[in-house]
Order: structure tokens, then C-alpha cells, then sequence
């Protein structure tokens, strides 16, 4: 058992997938030799065992993951109001980053230089109207604004979090 934070698990994910990537890389070169420099044997030998190495990686990294889930599921936070597992806070947000996007594009004044779509009926040369006020589009990109930097800061909090985990020294170093 270790204490871990959010942020320790992320780490240990990404060092395993680095360490991955490299044993692939190495497979991958390991599979051609040249006549004379290496038997067959060997470079059969190093194949196999780059093989099992980078099996192992991803068992690990699998495992880790899976503690990681538990991590986030494991702890509530609270934002503006409502309680949610960080699991479900770390989802919430592309979607919330999403939305003040939308919400700060509405808030734009006049049509960009070259748009393909000037909002103009041809055969009347009628204009189309803003269906929503510039002043209300800022106030809701404000508000979902607001909504992420609240999710995030509760994320950030709750991922500084120090936790036991069913992880072992060996397994990670």
C-alpha cells in the first residue's frame, strides 16, 4: 500500500507509458538483424523478452489505471452547490469548456472578414437578426466561465489529495 495523490497516479501512468513506448520502440528494431553482427537465436531471444516487457508495461499500466478509477471514485467534491465524484467532475469539464466556448462565440460582435455564410437571403437581401442579445450571451459565457473555474479549481483540490492506494513500491519504481 501507498499514499498517492491525483496527480502522483497521473505521473506513475505516464512514466509506465514512456517506458512502454521506448520497449516498443525497441521491439520493433529488435524484429531485423544483420548477417554476422547477431544469431538468429539472439535476436529471436530479445524479441521474445521485449515482447514480454512491454506485456507486462501494459498490465501495469492497466493496473494503475484501474486504482486511478477507484481514486477518482472515491472522492466527492463540491461545486457551486452540487456534490460530485471526481470522476465525474474530470468528465464533466470538456463538456462545461465546451459550452463557455459556445457561449463566448455568441458573444461576439459583427461577422468575421471572410465568413462563407453572411446570414443574407439573396432574393430579398434580408438580413438575419441576432436571436439572442450580445448582453445576455456575454452574461451566460460569464456564468459557464465561472462554472469551469470552479471545476477546475475543485478538480486541482481533490487531486492534491493524499490517499492509500493498492499499489506496490516495486511495481511503480
Amino acid at each position: 500500500m501507498l499514499k498517492l495523490t491525483g496527480y502522483g497516479l497521473k505521473e506513475i501512468i505516464k512514466k509506465l507509458e514512456r517506458r512502454r513506448d521506448t520497449v516498443k520502440q525497441q521491439f520493433e528494431e529488435s524484429l531485423y538483424f544483420f548477417q554476422g553482427e547477431t544469431k538468429l537465436t539472439e535476436a529471436n531471444d530479445t524479441a521474445n523478452r521485449l515482447s514480454h516487457k512491454y506485456e507486462e508495461l501494459e498490465r501495469n499500466i492497466a493496473l494503475v489505471q484501474a486504482v486511478q478509477a477507484v481514486y477518482n471514485t472515491s472522492l466527492t467534491i463540491t461545486v457551486q452547490g452540487e456534490k460530485y465524484n471526481l470522476s465525474h467532475a474530470i468528465k464533466l469539464l470538456g463538456g462545461a469548456e465546451r459550452i463557455e466556448k459556445l457561449w463566448q462565440k455568441a458573444a461576439e460582435t459583427g461577422t468575421p472578414a471572410y465568413s462563407s455564410y453572411d446570414r443574407v437571403r439573396v432574393t430579398g437581401q434580408e438580413h438575419a437578426k441576432r436571436s439572442i442579445l450580445i448582453s445576455t450571451a456575454i452574461e451566460r459565457a460569464e456564468k459557464a466561465s465561472t462554472f469551469v473555474g470552479a471545476l477546475r479549481a475543485a478538480i486541482a483540490v481533490a487531486n492534491s489529495t493524499e490517499k492509500e492506494v493498492s499499489l506496490s513500491e516495486d511495481m511503480i519504481s
